[in-house]
């Protein structure tokens, strides 16, 4: 992966953006090929702990190497979250189906799991969609997705 792009929806928390943001920016720091952009369907995006945030507009030129990472947000149920925009999931399935990688943190797969891995089946094979769920409580959610939690082990 050269190219990590963060996407932010409104009320990303800032720990789960800032802590895969940091890794990636000091591995870059020591010299590997890493490359972050932050993207949202706004230009401006608030926090979950009231923190403004700017971010472009345009996806840059992904390929099978880059990654995006969806942070997680504040929502008490799947229906409280922030809908993703459809162009927005079309980067999304896109980028899985050509072979790319799309992480979630914590809430973060609740919103984008579902769209992005309903495309698992005409990836490549190497591609792979897994799931962590630390934050979400059995039968909080209402919407169920069509990816599996990992399995430890």
């Amino acid at each position: 992966m050269s190219h990590v792009v963060f996407l932010l929806v409104p009320g990303v928390h800032l720990l789960d953006l800032a802590g895969p943001a940091q890794v990636f920016s000091t591995a870059a720091g020591f010299g590997h090929p890493y490359t972050l952009s932050y993207v949202a369907e706004q230009p401006q995006v608030t926090t979950a702990q009231g923190l403004p945030l700017v971010a472009g507009l345009d996806w840059p030129e992904l390929g099978p190497g880059d990654l995006i990472v969806v942070p997680g947000w504040r929502a008490v149920t799947l229906a409280d979250a922030p809908a993703l925009g459809s162009a927005t999931l079309k980067v999304l399935r896109d980028h899985h189906a050509g072979g790319g990688t799309v992480a979630s943190v914590c809430a973060g797969p609740r919103r984008s799991a579902r769209p992005v891995c309903s495309t698992a089946a005409a990836a490549p094979p190497t591609t792979t969609c897994r799931t962590n769920w630390p934050c979400a409580t059995p039968g909080r959610w209402s919407s169920g997705t069509s990816c599996s939690p990992p399995t430890t082990g």
